[in-house]
């Protein structure tokens, strides 16, 4: 589950988009109406919340206009590619970038987009638009690197993943891409550490347990690969898990047994941060609900001791080797 922040710009947009970079002009929140203006503070209240149903519901008035604001345009479509519905984010972000070109530079969600529904010339395409707005856009040289590995051109992917971490080291989408170049390049002695220091930051990332295990079976560690196996299982079975708890919530079943229930889940492989998040929205909504306050004290108890005692495949983990930055 990917954490959302905000940056000002234009009012707030999200981080997905902005890249954490300085702001576009602010040119269009100011010319909206007092009930506009009230209708994007509550869509940005709700992406703050990463109650993303509840983006385009709130900028339904702004979004029937003609023709509707592109700032509504780029909140609404950063949230349907949040809710996994690229076809609106497509249709949102492109209308946005149309009406307020500065946005180009903040839109890297429109090449994911593109991305995740197989069109990957699109894709390339606005990455690339993006690259030359914005030479220090990271995601966007991270995407033309994705793209890239997707497609086969493994030398034009080293050189993409390279810059993006040149760019932002600790960005661990890009750690975990170069991990997977170096196992289809077929350096496995690199891409055991590479996957092994992605999974350190990053406990429940699927894929890579799925190739360190590859890979620790290609090199003859068949006990180790097991392990990791295994691991594997549990964190896709816990994933699906947290899904379905998400699901229910924006349906509409806002509870704190399932503000805990998600909480615990991702405590249970390890993802300290997420659970943290889980449990502070929680106590938001239940202020002293016993089950959350108990899930902040064991999680106070697990930072403070490091966590879990092995590392994904069974190894004693290695001090924290990344620089700051953003995580994921």
């Amino acid at each position: 589950m990917r954490r959302l922040t905000l940056v000002v710009a234009l009012g707030l947009l999200p981080a997905a988009c902005a890249e954490d970079s300085p702001p576009a002009p602010a040119t269009g929140v100011a010319a909206l109406d007092a009930a506009g203006q009230a209708a994007m503070d509550a869509a940005l209240q709700a992406m703050r919340a990463d109650r993303f149903e509840n983006v385009q519901p709130a900028l339904a008035g702004l979004l029937a206009r003609t023709p509707p604001p592109p700032d509504a345009l780029f909140l609404a479509g950063s949230a349907a590619y949040e809710l996994g519905d690229y076809g609106q984010a497509i249709e949102r972000l492109d209308a946005a970038l149309a009406g307020k070109p500065e946005f180009t530079g903040s839109a890297a969600a429109l090449g994911f987009a593109h991305f995740k529904l197989g069109d990957y010339a699109a894709a390339r395409e606005v990455f690339a638009r993006i690259v030359a707005a914005r030479p220090d856009a990271y995601k966007a040289h991270y995407g033309l690197g994705l793209v890239a590995l997707s497609e086969g051109r493994l030398a034009d992917a080293r050189g993409h993943l390279e810059r993006s971490l040149e760019l932002q080291p600790g960005y661990l989408k890009a750690r975990f891409q170069m991990a997977r170049l170096l196992q289809e390049e077929g350096r496995l002695d690199e891409a055991r550490p590479a996957l092994e220091l992605v999974l350190e930051h990053w406990p429940s990332h699927e894929e890579a347990l799925y190739r360190l295990a590859q890979v620790l079976e290609a090199q003859g560690h068949a006990e180790e690969a097991a392990k990791v196996a295994a691991r594997h299982g549990e964190v896709y079975r816990t994933r699906e898990a947290i899904g379905g708890y998400v699901a229910r919530l924006r349906a509409g079943e806002d509870t704190p047994e399932l503000h805990a229930a998600i909480a615990g889940r991702w405590l249970d492989v390890g993802e300290r941060e997420e659970a943290s998040r889980a449990i502070a929205d929680g106590l938001r909504r239940f202020p002293g609900d016993p089950a959350l306050l108990q899930l902040r004290v064991r999680l106070e108890a697990r930072t403070e001791d490091g966590g879990p005692a092995e590392d994904a495949s069974g190894a004693a983990p290695s001090p924290p080797s990344l620089p700051p930055g953003p995580p994921r």
